[in-house]
């Protein structure tokens, strides 16, 4: 959500709230610049859910956000997040980089939603 080139501001993001779908938010790095805290409030206020650590079931979904903190918010262990698994459901984890899938699919996790931006160079 933040790219740390600005502060974040209460309202900042107050447009998602006009948005009739659900918006699920997990953080990625880059959410860390302008204060975690920063983005945590200005998404809450938008109405937008938060998964850090954390799961919540939707729609058949079972839907997991692995934060990528840097350590400010620890990480669980493998156990930890088996527990997360719920049987006859669809179990998601959105993580910001694109890694551990074997480890995630070995303990259940049916799909992994991840950023990767590939940088184009124009001629």
């Amino acid at each position: 959500m933040a790219d740390g080139s600005c502060v974040i501001e209460e309202d900042d993001f107050m447009a998602l709230s006009e948005v009739k779908a659900s918006i699920i938010f997990t953080s990625g790095n880059h959410d860390y610049y302008p204060g975690i805290n920063n983005v945590h409030r200005a998404l809450e206020k938008a109405g937008v859910s938060i998964l850090e650590n954390d799961s919540i079931e939707y729609k058949g979904l079972n839907i997991y956000g692995l934060s990528y903190s840097f350590g400010d918010i620890p990480y669980p262990s493998m156990e930890e997040l088996k527990d997360s698994i719920v049987d006859n459901l669809v179990n998601i984890i959105i993580f910001h980089v694109p890694y551990y899938w074997d480890e995630f699919s070995r303990i259940g996790f049916d799909i992994q939603l991840s950023l990767i931006l590939k940088k184009e160079v124009n001629l």
